[in-house]
Order: C-alpha cells, then structure tokens, then sequence
C-alpha cells in the first residue's frame, strides 16, 4: 500500500472507529444504520466535498455498494443489482454501521477504491474480504459493459446517489422527476449493442427499466402537482 493510502486509511480509522462506537452506544444497532451524516474525517479535503469527483476517481462497483448500505429513494431501490442488496442483507448490524460510515465519508472525499478498501480492513478484515469478493463481481459486470453501457450506468449511478437522503429527509418530488426521466432517456437513446451490453450486465437494470411498473411510475413523477383547492 501506498504511504497516501497509508495515511489515508489510517484517519479514516480512527474517526469511524469513534464515530461508529458513539452512535451505537447512543441510539443502538437498528436505529445506528439511519445514521448516515458521517463527519468527514480530514477537514483538509472539505473543500473538495462541493465539487463532483473527477472522472474515474471513484469505483462504480464501491458506488454500487454505498447505494445498497446507504440507501436510495424507495422509488428507485430496484436499480441497485440483487446481488448487493442480498450481501447487505446478509452483514451483522456492526458491520452495516461500519460499511455505511466508510463508504459514505469515502465518496464524499472522492477517495479512491484502494484508500476505502484499506480503512475497511484497518477496521475488519472479515468485512474486507467480503467486499473485496463482492467489488471483484461487480467489477467484471462493469468491466463486461461496452462503453456507451458503461457511460450509462456511471450516470445513473452518479444521480442516484445525489438522491441519497440526509437523515429525515428524503429528495423532492421534482428531484425523482428529473432522475426517473433521465434514467429512461437516456436509455431509449441506447443503441441496440449498448441495450444488449447492459442487459447481460445488469439484467435486472434492464428489467426494471423495461418494466410497466416503472414505466408508470416515471409517468406519474412526470405530471405536474397541482395546487390543492
């Protein structure tokens, strides 16, 4: 590993490590996983957290699995692909804590995948091994993808997560409206290779999106609100 890296890793710890530790004490296990306002822990890159990350500074894979810990709107939750919802599913309480935490401080400093692979294993190495199992999957899909597939699903997953709601709140209707009528644009303008590409990628994406439910779903964030009488 890198010295970068090294230290990296090594204040992430430590402020996971004590951020983890006091929710859990204050408002139990459960309750601990909403919790997902983590401080960021190098006040030095803060202002970094006001601009997009640059291209290829982060993971899709690593991005993937901060949709399924962190949480997207309902509306949108059957996009992240089965197999990270059932891996999230599957983690101790602790560890849905502590990947949350990791993941959610790690993508707002634009950290790259060997900085938050690293903090997770200075904290658990049995967690570790498990996300590195389930990024190597997720990177051989994505790495399956052609490039304009590929485009595709870093620019939904980009919006996704800008969709990720701070603790008692939740995105606007506008800011679904905008999201589900960018994901099925974007999609219809596909060329048939890419669609191919996507779907034996993420064949539950493609589902999802070729889906009447879905379909009526993006219809009706579409019609505008009118006014209550």
């Amino acid at each position: 590993m890198s010295q970068p890296s090294a230290n990296y890793a090594a204040k992430l710890t430590v402020a996971l490590g004590t951020l983890t530790a006091f929710t859990v004490a204050a408002v139990g296990p459960a309750a601990a996983l909403t919790r997902t306002d983590v401080r960021h822990p190098n006040p030095a890159v803060s202002s970094r957290q006001q601009a997009p990350c640059p291209a290829g500074a982060q993971s899709v894979p690593l991005d993937l699995i901060l949709l399924g810990s962190a949480g997207v709107p309902e509306e949108l939750r059957d996009l992240v692909p089965p197999e990270v919802t059932t891996f999230y599913n599957e983690l101790t309480e602790e560890d849905k804590v502590l990947l949350t935490g990791v993941l959610t401080a790690s993508a707002a400093q634009c950290a790259t995948e060997e900085e938050v692979l690293e903090a997770i294993k200075a904290e658990s190495e049995r967690l570790h091994n498990k996300v590195v199992e389930l990024t190597n999957l997720l990177k051989e899909r994505v790495g399956l993808l052609n490039a304009e597939a590929k485009a595709f699903v870093e620019r939904i997953v980009e919006a996704a997560k800008a969709l990720m709601p701070k603790p008692g709140e939740r995105p606007s209707l506008e800011e679904l409206r905008k999201v589900a009528n960018e994901i099925i644009e974007r999609y219809k303008a596909l060329s048939e290779a890419a669609q191919e590409s996507l779907k034996t990628s993420f064949p539950k994406v493609t589902s999802v999106i070729q889906n009447e439910k879905f379909q009526k779903l993006a219809e009706s964030l579409l019609k505008p609100v009118l006014p209550s009488a």
